[in-house]
């Protein structure tokens, strides 16, 4: 009998064209599970996720936001998942409570304008409390979402309910303030989410483990969103684009500007195209471009381009024009002096009877006497004027 089997360099050969068949689809597997884990935690944490409506919800119910969980409590904890409001100065600003710091407090801005740096809370989205699944408070690497809430906010002593008593800050990469107050670099953002990314620093496990502590210089941009203090970083929630990648500012560079984490806010102060005029009571829009207000307003034909009903108690225009193109341009325009009588009359030319095209309708009138007769008999109907007399004719 002959035994027959492959020769090592008959093997090498196999292994190497196995591996140019696999690469493509592991590299077509990796953005796979990159773009799932970013959608599972926009599900979760985007502008309109399940966490956002849900403290929303909360707040229209309860006139206050609530208060974090700790995140460093276990599945089996009986307060797991549930809002923890603690004690005045327990902990003390830039202390935490739970093993590796699950519930923290720091102090921001002086919101309520009285002195002194207002407090900052700082754990886990309450989704007990929330009344919503435990999966809505993990991202996509099932990682707990951090909460940060301005305490002020939480314990109802805001009244009436003002949503710019924010304490938190949210800055970008070059240390641009996008949410200001009259007083810029202060913030004033109510909650922030964030979710550590995929290398989880400074985040929480389903079970309550501390992923990797917050290492500071040495993973970049992303320690402000780990340090416990009160700014907080956003590398934008940009989309992925077509090859999977995550764009917006995240850098996923080793080095100092290193950011894989996802952040969401609110802004309820001046960011962006607006800003503060030279009096602080008014703002401005610095857009170059139109802008559109309304549904399916993706392209604005003129400076402000509004689809549906304007309701305003006073308007100001120098002219009112109509679209009768519907092409976007201007048409039949008025002076709005025009409604107000200036320039309109008729000039002892007859009685005005109308406005058309910016000018006054005249009609001819006869001076008084100017025509006599009459009145008809009651049997007979005026039927003309002859010789400036009425002229009269029987009923048919």
């Amino acid at each position: 009998m002959n035994n027959k089997g492959f020769s090592l360099v008959e093997l090498a050969l196999a292994l190497i064209l196995i591996g140019l068949l696999v690469t493509p689809f592991m590299h077509r597997y990796n953005l796979y599970v990159r773009v799932k884990t970013f959608d599972e935690t926009q599900v979760a944490m985007g502008d309109a996720g399940i966490v956002p409506q849900a403290i929303n919800d909360f707040v229209d119910a309860n006139g206050r936001y609530p208060c974090p969980a700790d995140r460093s409590l276990d599945e089996d904890a009986n307060l797991h998942g549930k809002e923890i409001c603690p004690p005045a100065g327990a902990p003390a600003p830039g202390a935490c409570i739970g093993t590796g710091g699950g519930l923290c407090r720091t102090t921001g801005r002086d919101a309520d304008g009285f002195g002194g740096a207002d407090p900052i809370l700082i754990g886990g989205v309450p989704y007990a409390t929330l009344n919503i699944p435990v999966g809505a408070s993990l991202d996509g690497w099932k990682n707990k979402i951090l909460y940060a809430v301005s305490e002020r906010m939480t314990d109802g002593s805001i009244s009436p309910f003002d949503e710019e008593q924010g304490a938190i800050t949210i800055q970008e990469q070059d240390g641009t303030d996008l949410s200001p107050t009259t007083a810029p670099g202060n913030g004033d953002q109510p909650y922030v989410l964030v979710s550590h990314g995929s290398n989880g620093i400074g985040a929480f496990t389903a079970g309550g483990k501390l992923v990797q502590a917050c290492g500071g210089a040495i993973n970049g941009r992303e320690f402000e969103n780990c340090n416990n203090d009160n700014i907080f970083e956003t590398p934008g929630f940009a989309p992925p684009n077509a090859f999977g990648v995550i764009e917006g500012l995240r850098s996923l560079v080793p080095g100092p500007d290193y950011n894989d984490d996802l952040v969401t806010y609110l802004v309820f102060g001046l960011s962006g195209l607006w800003a503060y005029t030279v009096d602080p009571d008014h703002i401005h829009n610095d857009n170059e471009g139109n802008v559109g207000i309304g549904p399916n307003m993706d392209d604005p034909l003129v400076e402000l381009d509004v689809i549906g009903i304007i309701k305003a108690e006073k308007v100001l225009a120098e002219t009112y024009c109509d679209d009768a193109n519907n092409d976007g341009v201007e048409d039949n325009c008025f002076p709005v002096g025009v409604i107000g009588g200036t320039g309109i009359n008729c000039d002892g030319n007859g009685g005005m009877t109308g406005v058309s095209v910016n000018n006054s309708v005249c009609d001819l009138h006869l001076p008084v006497g100017a025509i006599t007769g009459g009145p008809c008999a009651a049997n007979e109907f005026a039927n003309g004027i002859s010789a400036g007399v009425i002229t009269c004719a029987p009923r048919p």
